[in-house]
């Protein structure tokens, strides 16, 4: 049994002295004859910091249906300081990627202009399917392309397309000028930035103390990488934070029939008035001022501005006639038309003129002292009438009577002339005219404010202009006995790990001192607009609920072609207990009861459909 251990002993040791030497062999070879060559590699080797990107906050709708959201992307980089030779690897990318827009020479021009040289800046990015064969292709040819890296990161995407396409905005690749302006933000040259819509002023803002923000915070991961760039190992990593998810007002069906319904109107009237093109139209809570629906025609698809817009469809989006970017919901001031007579009927109340006085619209009486023609020969009217026919002569002679100073104190209460404030950039102010504001603006004789001045402003055909969403908050003021609330987007917010950071509370903007029986009867006057002989009684009769509405025909003042007269068309629903009031303008469209009077019928079926099936389902 010894000599069996004995044995057994011997052949171990021999055996641990056999591994001993192969090993001290090898590491003699690993060390002195292919020493240098190993160090050679190890110093091709080289860490790298980079920066990983952040998904941007989600965007819902107030019923959940998701509006914005992230892809994952390819993304193809160059380090210019890596490059030795731009012009050869400039040809050779320019060759695998094979994009008209992307050429040898603009891959140079961006090596070349590149600074910081150590930071890589992104190429171009591909969806996986679009982009798969070409990432296998430079992968293949990596010891080629020096500087060449491909990494992931999130694309921002929208779902529904063009839907509400305006609100929601658009991202870029943040300029120069942009980098410079947030370089305390931590801002990198590749990033993506808001420039337009939500996506902007929700970038980073302050909501009652608390910062809300889309963009979130960029992860950092260290790696090693060798000579041609191929990862070797990750020393550190740091992930991204998503952005904040924002939950609007919005409801996306009724946005759906507001776009529809307006292209669709825009559209026909084309066919005989080629000039109409655009048009803009806001649906508001009477209550607390949340926005139901928003919409300005052409549309914008933000996925188009995602990835960088093409040249066509650039060329698109910058026509100077068209302009698609515009949000003319918010940042185009039109004259109101007819849609300012509720302004002058709260004027003339509040002066103490009866609603049983009467005018007389007569020819014989028009041309004096500068007075405008009416649409009709409509006889002696009192208050309800004229408001129901919109008697021109009715409204010139009571704004004549209150004077400019009270209607533009009535005008300014409701809100015209000031920004609401809703939270999307680019919004103007409109007008509400003064006697003031004439004399700053003009000179010599039309300086001053003149009988006609007032007799226009009265009827809606002076100086008067709005925008879209100054008129639907107007007319949601009247319907909530005066009190003007503030219109609003965002509901609320949420962090990324579902945390509330902020939730909407309705803002009464204005409340108007004045007694409520005044807004009882204007609000009557536009329910007789609706009634047999009222310019809106042809929309009323397509629906099943009674409401409050005023037509307008704007004057563009280009000529006195009523081609050259945009459709205007405000009201409130329902009339006994209104819940919303709405606001839109088609350009060139004429009559408001021909043209955007027609969206409101369809976007109030909808509106009012939906929450009858809503009351039965409960």
């Amino acid at each position: 049994m010894n000599k069996l251990f004995q044995h057994r002993k011997k052949i171990l040791t021999i055996f641990i002295i056999i591994l001993f030497i192969i090993l001290v062999c090898r590491l003699f070879y690993l060390q002195i004859v292919e020493g240098k060559a190993m160090a050679d590699v190890s110093e091709q080797n080289s860490v790298r910091i980079l920066s990983v990107a952040a998904p941007r906050g989600l965007i819902y709708d107030s019923k959940g249906v998701l509006l914005a959201n992230n892809e994952v992307v390819f993304a193809i980089s160059i380090s210019a300081g890596d490059v030795d030779d731009s012009k050869a690897l400039a040809k050779k990318l320019a060759g695998i990627i094979n994009d008209p827009e992307l050429t040898a020479d603009v891959i140079k021009k961006t090596i070349d202009s590149h600074y910081p040289s150590y930071e890589p800046i992104v190429l171009k990015r591909y969806s996986y399917d679009e982009g798969l064969e070409i990432i296998n292709t430079i992968e293949e040819k990596r010891d080629e392309l020096p500087g060449v890296t491909i990494t992931e990161e999130p694309m921002r995407n929208y779902p529904l397309g063009t839907l509400a396409g305006h609100i929601l905005g658009t991202v870029g690749k943040i300029s120069e000028s942009e980098l410079k302006k947030n370089s305390d933000s931590g801002y990198l040259v590749n990033d993506w930035i808001g420039k337009s819509g939500l996506e902007k002023t929700m970038e980073t803002t302050d909501f009652d103390g608390k910062t809300v923000s889309l963009r979130g915070e960029a992860g950092v991961e260290e790696v090693e990488v060798t000579a041609n760039f191929r990862k070797v190992d990750t020393i550190y990593s740091a992930e991204p934070v998503a952005g904040d998810t924002l939950v609007l007002t919005i409801d996306s069906s009724i946005q759906k029939v507001l776009e529809d319904s307006m292209s669709d109107v825009v559209k026909q009237i084309a066919k005989d008035q080629p000039k109409c093109d655009a048009a803009a139209a806001v649906v508001i809570n009477v209550k607390t001022g949340a926005v139901i629906a928003m919409a300005s025609y052409p549309f914008i698809d933000s996925n188009d501005f995602a990835n960088g817009l093409t040249t066509e469809k650039a060329k698109y989006y910058w026509d100077e006639d068209l302009t698609p970017t515009v949000n003319r919901a918010i940042a185009s001031s039109y004259p109101t038309g007819s849609t300012f007579k509720p302004i002058t009927a709260v004027a003339l109340l509040a002066s103490g003129i009866s609603t049983s006085e009467t005018v007389d619209c007569n020819p014989k009486n028009w041309g004096k002292n500068g007075r405008a023609a009416c649409t009709g020969v409509h006889g002696y009217v009192n208050f309800y009438q004229a408001m129901a026919v919109s008697c021109n002569s009715y409204f010139q002679e009571m704004g004549y009577r209150v004077g400019i100073d009270k209607l533009h104190e009535i005008g300014t209460v409701f809100g015209l002339g000031s920004k609401t404030g809703i939270e999307l950039p680019g919004e103007v102010a409109g007008l509400m005219p003064s006697a003031e504001w004439k004399a700053s603006k003009f000179t010599g004789w039309e300086k001053d404010w003149h009988d006609y001045d007032s007799y226009y402003t009265g009827m809606g055909q002076g100086y008067t202009s709005a925008t879209p969403i100054q008129l639907a908050a107007y007319i949601a003021a009247l319907a909530n006995n005066g009190a003007r609330m503030k219109p609003y987007l965002v509901q609320e917010a949420y962090d990324s790990s579902g945390k509330l950071l902020y939730e909407a509370t309705p803002t009464v903007a204005q409340k108007i001192d004045l007694d409520p029986q005044i807004f009882a009867t204007v609000r009557k006057g536009m329910y007789m607009v609706t009634q047999k002989g009222g310019t809106a009684y042809s929309l009323a009769r397509q629906l099943d609920i009674s409401f409050g509405a005023k037509t307008g025909t704007a004057q563009t003042g280009l000529s006195s072609d009523e081609n050259d007269n945009h459709g205007v068309f405000v009201a409130f629903a329902p009339y006994d207990n209104p819940e919303i009031a709405f606001a839109c303008v088609v350009e060139y469209g004429g009559h408001g009861s021909t043209s955007a009077g027609k969206v409101f019928v369809n976007v109030a079926k909808a509106y009012f459909g939906a929450e009858q099936q809503q009351q039965q389902q409960q």
